[in-house]
């Protein structure tokens, strides 16, 4: 976690800054361009799944997201690493 937040400081997306809780603990935020560049980022996926999903019907791609849905909770993040 530590060099992800590293890499995220060292492109300016996030900043560390102490926690006013808890001085031995850091609160992480996004800055200006991080905020920029996960809008940008959102609306390029929703670009990407219209045109992947144009083909199918509204009760298709309902049905897509379920089946979807349905295999990401047999599959937790933790089983996947």
């Amino acid at each position: 976690m530590v060099a992800l937040v590293d890499e995220l400081e060292e492109r300016r997306l996030a900043r560390r800054r102490r926690n006013p809780a808890d001085r031995r603990a850091y609160a992480i935020e996004a800055t200006p361009l991080g905020l920029q560049t996960q809008r940008r980022a959102v609306k390029l996926l929703d670009e990407c799944e219209r045109h992947y999903l144009t083909p199918l019907t509204s009760d298709e791609q309902r049905q897509f997201y379920e089946l979807l849905a349905r295999l990401v909770a047999q599959n937790p993040a933790e089983e996947r690493r």
